[in-house]
């Protein structure tokens, strides 16, 4: 719901309730991950300075964390206008919807898979960093301040390739490839025993991959706007959580195994190789991509062409569509 349902709303009041042009949505996206940045590497501060300095204990940050969450609702409430949808559609079917627009439209599956593969990869490292780094005296909520601010990296890096003339699609392709790397790195940093220089090098590839993310966000939340329909956006969003949530539980169930325990780069080679697929199944999605976006292209000239032929021939009147004609 966290995930699913800003992303709803906002899309469909910037392009139903407002009709914005749809390639401010990518640049917003951006903003909005650069300012999440900046108020989480606030939040790592302010977390660090209540657990360890102040001595108040790891509980302090979920106390300190109910006001802004208090702040955020009444916010909410008070001046977000609300957005219903399609109130006559029942959950169950809703649901079913959801899924046949998944199979049927393969822009949607590709781009969804490679959502839940790359996510996958993000929330095992959520769990994977911290054992890896924390050598007993690691500022811990300092090191998240340094995540980040990579994210704030990574989105104004996103808006500079955005800029450039790199689709949003070429941009998650470059994303999952950082990732890779980072995740390869890892594999041999990450050894039971590191050394310190491991440390820091694994700690220097977290970084990279946190950069990845940043750009990853504005990137993802602009292609969905534009590949998923707007009538089923939170359903078809949350279907696709839904294998990333196993393949993540089942990454952690695996650290009960002993082997696994001791030696975390086996699940690392494993986030490697979902990111290796989620870059193939990407450059497939780049490719149904265009000629989709390259047939709307064509239909559109054609359908200007014609109105055009007509006029010339005295036929229509210019404030007449062709179909009313």
């Amino acid at each position: 719901m966290l995930f699913s349902t800003f992303e709803s709303w906002y899309v469909y009041e910037h392009s139903e309730r407002h009709g914005f042009p749809s390639e401010w949505i990518g640049i917003t996206f951006s903003i909005t991950t650069f300012w999440n940045g900046m108020l989480a590497i606030l939040a790592g501060i302010i977390s660090n300075v209540t657990a360890e300095t102040l001595g108040f204990g790891p509980v302090a940050p979920f106390v300190v964390a109910l006001l802004p969450l208090m702040a955020c609702g009444v916010l909410v409430v008070k001046t977000w206008e609300e957005n219903y949808g399609n109130r006559k559609s029942d959950f169950g079917g809703s649901c079913v919807e959801g899924l046949k627009i998944i199979f049927n439209d393969e822009q949607v599956l590709l781009l969804g898979t490679v959502q839940s593969l790359l996510e996958s990869c993000m929330y095992i490292f959520v769990f994977l960093w911290t054992p890896v780094l924390d050598t007993g005296t690691t500022p811990l909520g300092m090191v998240f301040s340094c995540f980040m601010v990579c994210i704030m990296v990574g989105s104004a890096l996103f808006s500079i390739m955005a800029n450039k003339g790199y689709s949003e699609a070429n941009i998650l392709k470059h994303v999952l490839i950082m990732i890779s790397v980072s995740m390869a790195i890892c594999c041999y940093t990450a050894r039971p025993n590191a050394s310190q220089f491991d440390t820091i090098v694994s700690f220097l590839a977290f970084l990279v991959l946190e950069v990845a993310i940043g750009m990853y966000f504005p990137a993802i939340s602009y292609l969905r706007s534009q590949v998923i329909p707007e009538s089923h956006r939170a359903n078809v969003m949350n279907w696709f959580r839904v294998p990333m949530n196993i393949i993540t539980c089942g990454a952690l169930l695996c650290l009960h195994v002993e082997a696994i325990s001791k030696d975390k780069r086996i699940v690392f080679a494993a986030c490697l190789l979902l990111a290796l697929l989620g870059t193939f199944l990407c450059n497939r999605f780049i490719s149904v991509f265009r000629d989709e976006a390259a047939s709307k292209k064509g239909n559109t000239d054609l359908e200007n062409d014609v109105k055009t032929g007509l006029l010339e021939e005295g036929l229509t009147h210019p404030k007449m569509g062709v179909e009313e004609e």
